[in-house]
């Protein structure tokens, strides 16, 4: 009798990593928004601390995006 549970097995885990990516993806593309907000809010703030909260918040998604896309590239690794 032929075994397939190691290969139900990395099916399953494949399965696992695509959402995952998808996920990873859905995620990035809401930061991506979020950036965009951030910096239209950015350039019509007149108030130094308006700014400076932004400045804040900008940096703060762009570590965000960064950890996303290290997080997708381990992902893909995986997937192949």
């Amino acid at each position: 009798m032929l075994d397939v549970s190691g290969f139900l097995g990395l099916r399953r885990d494949q399965a696992f990593a695509q959402e995952e990516k998808q996920r990873v993806l859905n995620e990035m593309a809401q930061t991506r928004l979020l950036l965009e907000q951030a910096y239209a809010g950015f350039n019509n703030a007149g108030d130094f601390d308006l700014i400076d909260s932004y400045v804040y918040e900008i940096n703060a998604l762009q570590s965000r995006h960064s950890y996303l896309i290290k997080q997708l590239r381990e992902l893909e690794h995986s997937v192949k």
